[in-house]
Protein backbone atom coordinates (compact mmCIF):
# COMPACT_ATOMS: atom_id res chain seq x y z
CA UNK A 1 0.00 0.00 0.00
CA UNK A 2 3.12 2.39 0.63
CA UNK A 3 7.16 2.50 0.51
CA UNK A 4 9.47 2.29 -1.98
CA UNK A 5 10.08 -0.88 -4.10
CA UNK A 6 13.84 -1.55 -5.27
CA UNK A 7 13.99 -4.36 -7.92
CA UNK A 8 17.01 -5.99 -10.03
CA UNK A 9 14.11 -6.97 -12.67
CA UNK A 10 11.01 -5.22 -14.13
CA UNK A 11 8.87 -4.27 -11.14
CA UNK A 12 5.69 -5.14 -12.75
CA UNK A 13 7.54 -8.65 -12.05
CA UNK A 14 6.64 -8.04 -8.02
CA UNK A 15 3.26 -7.85 -8.72
CA UNK A 16 1.40 -11.03 -7.86
CA UNK A 17 0.42 -13.79 -7.82
CA UNK A 18 3.13 -15.84 -7.50
CA UNK A 19 2.46 -17.75 -10.83
CA UNK A 20 5.71 -18.16 -12.10
CA UNK A 21 8.63 -20.64 -10.03
CA UNK A 22 11.83 -19.02 -11.73
CA UNK A 23 10.39 -15.60 -13.39
CA UNK A 24 13.70 -13.30 -14.47
CA UNK A 25 13.72 -10.30 -16.11
CA UNK A 26 16.70 -8.69 -17.84
CA UNK A 27 19.25 -7.70 -15.80
CA UNK A 28 22.37 -5.36 -15.88
CA UNK A 29 24.78 -8.05 -15.70
CA UNK A 30 27.53 -5.83 -14.94
CA UNK A 31 25.49 -3.28 -12.25
CA UNK A 32 27.32 -3.92 -8.73
CA UNK A 33 27.88 -2.35 -5.32
CA UNK A 34 31.12 -2.67 -3.05
CA UNK A 35 29.24 -3.00 0.42
CA UNK A 36 26.34 -5.75 -1.37
CA UNK A 37 29.67 -7.43 -2.59
CA UNK A 38 30.96 -7.42 0.51
CA UNK A 39 27.76 -9.11 2.24
CA UNK A 40 27.41 -11.51 -0.15
CA UNK A 41 30.87 -12.67 -0.20
CA UNK A 42 30.41 -13.39 -3.90
CA UNK A 43 30.42 -11.66 -7.52
CA UNK A 44 27.49 -9.62 -8.35
CA UNK A 45 25.43 -10.06 -11.50
CA UNK A 46 23.29 -6.90 -10.93
CA UNK A 47 22.37 -4.65 -8.29
CA UNK A 48 19.64 -2.05 -7.42
CA UNK A 49 21.23 0.85 -5.64
CA UNK A 50 19.83 3.85 -4.19
CA UNK A 51 21.49 6.61 -2.05
CA UNK A 52 20.08 10.14 -0.24
CA UNK A 53 21.18 12.63 2.11
CA UNK A 54 18.57 13.41 5.53
CA UNK A 55 19.21 15.65 8.09
CA UNK A 56 17.72 13.61 11.53
CA UNK A 57 15.23 15.69 13.35
CA UNK A 58 15.85 13.52 16.32
CA UNK A 59 18.75 10.78 17.93
CA UNK A 60 17.39 8.03 16.47
CA UNK A 61 16.81 7.03 12.50
CA UNK A 62 14.70 3.31 12.10
CA UNK A 63 13.52 1.88 9.68
CA UNK A 64 10.54 -1.06 8.59
CA UNK A 65 11.82 -3.30 5.35
CA UNK A 66 11.05 -6.34 3.37
CA UNK A 67 14.08 -8.50 1.37
CA UNK A 68 11.94 -10.56 -1.22
CA UNK A 69 13.94 -12.49 -3.59
CA UNK A 70 12.50 -15.10 -6.71
CA UNK A 71 15.73 -16.83 -5.82
CA UNK A 72 13.68 -18.37 -2.58
CA UNK A 73 14.47 -21.64 -2.13
CA UNK A 74 16.29 -22.96 -5.46
CA UNK A 75 19.40 -20.78 -5.06
CA UNK A 76 19.74 -21.24 -1.50
CA UNK A 77 23.20 -22.32 -0.08
CA UNK A 78 24.77 -21.78 -3.73
CA UNK A 79 27.42 -19.65 -5.30
CA UNK A 80 24.18 -17.11 -5.42
CA UNK A 81 23.48 -14.98 -2.94
CA UNK A 82 20.81 -12.01 -3.08
CA UNK A 83 21.14 -9.86 -0.56
CA UNK A 84 20.35 -6.66 0.91
CA UNK A 85 21.61 -3.97 2.70
CA UNK A 86 20.94 -0.17 4.15
CA UNK A 87 23.85 1.37 4.61
CA UNK A 88 24.46 4.53 7.03
CA UNK A 89 27.39 6.87 7.25
CA UNK A 90 27.76 10.28 8.79
CA UNK A 91 28.87 11.92 12.27
CA UNK A 92 29.89 9.57 14.78
CA UNK A 93 29.30 6.44 12.95
CA UNK A 94 32.49 4.90 12.13
CA UNK A 95 31.70 1.31 9.68
CA UNK A 96 33.59 -1.12 7.62
CA UNK A 97 31.88 -0.15 4.52
CA UNK A 98 32.41 2.78 2.07
CA UNK A 99 32.09 6.56 4.03
CA UNK A 100 32.43 4.15 7.47
CA UNK A 101 28.71 3.49 6.94
CA UNK A 102 27.15 0.73 9.34
CA UNK A 103 24.63 -2.03 7.90
CA UNK A 104 21.40 -1.57 9.39
CA UNK A 105 19.79 -4.65 7.47
CA UNK A 106 21.17 -7.38 9.70
CA UNK A 107 19.11 -9.96 12.39
CA UNK A 108 20.58 -10.72 15.46
CA UNK A 109 24.35 -11.43 15.67
CA UNK A 110 24.96 -8.80 13.31
CA UNK A 111 23.98 -11.16 10.50
CA UNK A 112 23.52 -10.00 6.97
CA UNK A 113 20.27 -10.23 4.91
CA UNK A 114 20.18 -12.68 1.96
CA UNK A 115 18.93 -15.76 0.70
CA UNK A 116 21.72 -17.73 2.43
CA UNK A 117 21.67 -16.67 5.97
CA UNK A 118 17.72 -16.28 6.48
CA UNK A 119 15.80 -19.37 4.50
CA UNK A 120 14.20 -22.97 5.82
CA UNK A 121 15.23 -26.45 5.18
CA UNK A 122 15.11 -27.46 1.59
CA UNK A 123 16.83 -28.75 -1.75
CA UNK A 124 18.34 -26.12 -4.34
CA UNK A 125 19.17 -26.59 -8.10
CA UNK A 126 22.46 -28.25 -7.54
CA UNK A 127 19.97 -31.27 -5.74
CA UNK A 128 22.02 -30.65 -2.34
CA UNK A 129 19.98 -30.87 0.84
CA UNK A 130 20.28 -27.85 3.42
CA UNK A 131 19.40 -27.01 6.94
CA UNK A 132 17.42 -24.16 7.77
CA UNK A 133 19.32 -21.11 8.66
CA UNK A 134 17.57 -18.55 10.79
CA UNK A 135 13.83 -19.39 9.56
CA UNK A 136 12.16 -17.79 12.14
CA UNK A 137 12.41 -14.37 10.13
CA UNK A 138 11.56 -16.28 6.37
CA UNK A 139 8.14 -15.70 5.05
CA UNK A 140 7.36 -18.50 2.59
CA UNK A 141 5.36 -17.35 -0.34
CA UNK A 142 3.95 -20.37 -1.65
CA UNK A 143 2.56 -20.73 -5.36
CA UNK A 144 -0.50 -18.96 -6.46
CA UNK A 145 -0.22 -17.05 -3.49
CA UNK A 146 -1.27 -13.37 -4.45
CA UNK A 147 0.69 -11.47 -2.08
CA UNK A 148 3.36 -11.01 -4.54
CA UNK A 149 5.25 -13.00 -7.56
CA UNK A 150 8.62 -13.49 -5.51
CA UNK A 151 8.43 -17.00 -4.04
CA UNK A 152 9.97 -15.79 -0.42
CA UNK A 153 10.50 -13.24 1.56
CA UNK A 154 11.71 -12.18 4.99
CA UNK A 155 9.17 -11.24 7.55
CA UNK A 156 9.12 -7.50 8.33
CA UNK A 157 11.89 -6.31 9.96
CA UNK A 158 13.59 -3.24 11.76
CA UNK A 159 16.44 -1.44 11.63
CA UNK A 160 17.13 0.77 14.33
CA UNK A 161 20.32 3.42 14.67
CA UNK A 162 21.31 6.17 17.13
CA UNK A 163 22.55 9.30 15.02
CA UNK A 164 23.22 12.42 16.04
CA UNK A 165 20.13 15.41 15.82
CA UNK A 166 20.20 18.33 13.58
Amino acid sequence: DEGLLLSTGKLSSAMGPNNTGNKSDQMVSNASDPDLATITGRTMYDAAVLEFDFVPAGNTVEFKYVFASEEYIEYCETEFNDAFGFFLSGPGISGPYSNKAVNLATIPGNIAVSINTIHPAGKNVNNQNFPAENSQYYFDNPSGSTTMQFDGSTVELTATYSVVPC
